[in-house]
This record gives C-alpha cells, sequence and structure tokens, in this order.
C-alpha cells in the first residue's frame, strides 16, 4: 500500500534542506507505515522550550538550520508512538537516503552514522546502538521520529578519529590520506576558510568545477610543515 503526505506535511517541509526533502518525499513511497511530518524548520524560541522541558538535549539542533526532520507514525487515522513503527520508517528513510546518496543520521540508532551505508534493518542499526549504550554503562537515548543531516565533518570522524596535534584535510573529496601538522599552521588553514560555505552539499563530492586556490602566503607558510606520521 503505498501512501502520501499530506498538504500540512508538505508545508513544515517549508525551509527544510532540499536533500531531507527529496528523502522524505521518496521514503513516503517506500514506507510500510504512513507517516506525516511534525516537525521541519524550528525557532530558537520553540528548541529553548523544548530543552527546559526534556524533549530535546541540545540547542545546537538540526532543526534550527532545516537539516532535520521528525517524522509521526500513523495506524489509519491514529498517530501513534510505538517504536516497532519507526523501525519501518526508517527503512524507508534509509532507503531514500542511498537512492539520492544522502548521508542521515536516525535518532533511534545515534551511534551508526549514516543509514544509507547500513547493510541490515533499522531494527538492528537501534539494536546496535543500544547495545553499545548499555555496554558503556549509559542510557539510550531514543528519538523514534528523528532524521537529520550528517555533515562532512562527522563522516570523516566515524572513517577516523585523529590523534593530538593532527587534523584531516580533504577540502572537497572522500579522505585519501592523512597528514600531521602544526597547530600554526591549522589555524592558517581555518582563517582562509569561507565561514559561509556549507560543511556538506552535493556539489562538493564528484562535481567539482573550480581548483581549490589557497593564498600564496598561505602555501608558502606551508611549505616544510607537513611530515608523514
Amino acid at each position: 500500500m503505498s501512501f502520501k503526505l499530506s498538504q500540512r506535511s508538505l508545508d513544515k517541509l517549508e525551509g527544510v534542506h532540499p536533500d531531507m526533502v527529496k528523502c522524505v518525499t521518496s521514503a513516503i513511497n517506500y514506507s510500510k507505515v504512513d507517516f506525516g511530518v511534525i516537525c521541519g524548520m524550528r525557532s530558537e524560541a520553540e528548541q529553548r522550550e523544548l530543552v527546559q522541558k526534556g524533549a530535546s538535549k541540545t540547542m545546537k539542533s538540526k532543526h534550527l538550520i532545516g537539516h532535520a526532520v521528525d517524522l509521526m507514525a500513523y495506524v489509519g487515522s491514529r498517530a501513534s508512538w510505538e517504536l516497532n513503527l519507526y523501525d519501518d520508517i526508517a527503512d524507508a528513510m534509509a532507503q531514500a537516503a542511498k537512492e539520492h546518496n544522502v548521508p542521515i543520521k536516525w535518532g533511534a540508532a545515534w551511534s551508526i552514522g549514516n543509514i544509507a551505508q547500513w547493510n541490515s534493518s533499522m531494527e538492528g542499526a537501534m539494536t546496535s546502538y543500544i547495545d553499545l549504550r548499555r555496554s558503556e554503562g549509559r542510557r539510550p537515548f531514543l528519538d523514534g521520529p528523528h532524521f537529520e543531516l550528517i555533515k562532512i565533518r562527522e563522516i570523516m570522524a566515524n572513517i577516523y578519529t585523529p590523534k593530538d596535534e593532527e587534523e584531516i584535510f580533504a577540502p572537497f573529496s572522500p579522505v585519501i590520506g592523512y597528514k600531521k601538522m602544526s597547530p600554526s599552521f591549522v589555524d592558517k588553514l581555518n582563517d582562509a576558510m569561507d565561514e559561509n560555505m556549507e560543511d556538506w552539499s552535493p556539489n562538493l563530492v564528484g562535481k567539482v568545477t573550480q581548483e581549490l586556490n589557497l593564498p600564496r602566503s598561505l602555501i608558502n607558510f606551508g611549505q616544510g610543515k607537513w611530515v608523514l606520521f
């Protein structure tokens, strides 16, 4: 049985990142469970209220920048919070994420990272997260309705965690190697970055039309600063 997003859900997607919109509007066609969008963009005041109520853990929510959505499961006309329904919705979102090559994290499986790269069911992903938290003596935080975009720096962190005084340098591509940089050179690189450039965009992977041009002063400064490790 196929489902369709209501106009109310489509309105909730206003201001949400186009990649997330693509995934949500595709997932409704794959889902075994009907769902609607209950939250897309969120104001700072709304986020603060949720944190005060304990319904959210952070004031740095990706809802504030349109990089997250909350989806509500429906059984007939009845909204439901039954967690097993959100496994099925997450399966549909994972399928859509793979189709559109969009990295997405699910709020009931925080530890696995990009659900598009998980090779089993989302129920298995959630179980993996719960087992990990319990092994650490920590309580799992399950937010089944929540899905968010993953930035490049988060993906890199899942591949490799730098040691002290090490950084990853891969401006427009997957990591192909690592170098140790001095703290002063890292500071110079950070100063040269465009603060308005998004951390993640489909245009930055495999579709670059311009070379990365670093200032000559930065190139001169960096010479001799790189060493293999």
